[in-house]
């Protein structure tokens, strides 16, 4: 999975906070600008101009949505010690949406099978930076040292 996001690495303004839980009980299908740009995701322009010029690229993020995703992060976080199959994370470390950081909920460290890689330097997603070849080299590895492993043993 490239760019968990597990945390966000803002505060959301406090606005938009208060219309998700007062103005999404009742109509939870409000949304509201995410104001994202391609220039938050990538370092390649041709990345950024394929997100900014993307008609159907979601510009919104709903009440409903967002009391969905803290829901799932709360459920993620209490069984994430409980993972019994591998899983290969790659976060960008300048990431200014999501956080590389440890979520404040959940293990202090990932479990056993799950290997969570943080590339210093990237502002996002691993696979739409300019070095991809190294990221994508990484995840090959790890599946053919861990996956393959995992399905020889029968498990």
């Amino acid at each position: 999975m490239a760019g968990p996001f597990f945390r966000a690495a803002f505060s959301p303004p406090i606005w938009k906070l208060a219309l998700a839980h007062s103005v999404g009980a009742a109509l939870p299908s409000f949304g509201t600008p995410t104001g994202l740009k391609g220039k938050q995701m990538s370092k390649d322009i041709v990345v950024q101009t394929q997100y900014d010029t993307d008609p159907n690229m979601t510009r919104v993020m709903t009440a409903r949505y967002y009391q969905a995703y803290n829901g799932a992060q709360k459920r993620l976080f209490g069984t994430a010690s409980t993972v019994d199959f591998p899983v290969f994370l790659q976060h960008g470390g300048a990431d200014p949406i999501a956080s590389a950081k440890r979520p404040r909920a959940g293990p202090s460290r990932p479990p056993p099978l799950v290997r969570m890689d943080h590339l210093p330097g990237h502002e996002a997603r691993g696979p739409h930076e300019f070095d991809r070849g190294r990221v994508v080299s990484d995840l090959m590895y790890w599946l053919d040292r861990h996956v393959l492993a995992h399905v020889q043993r029968g498990a």
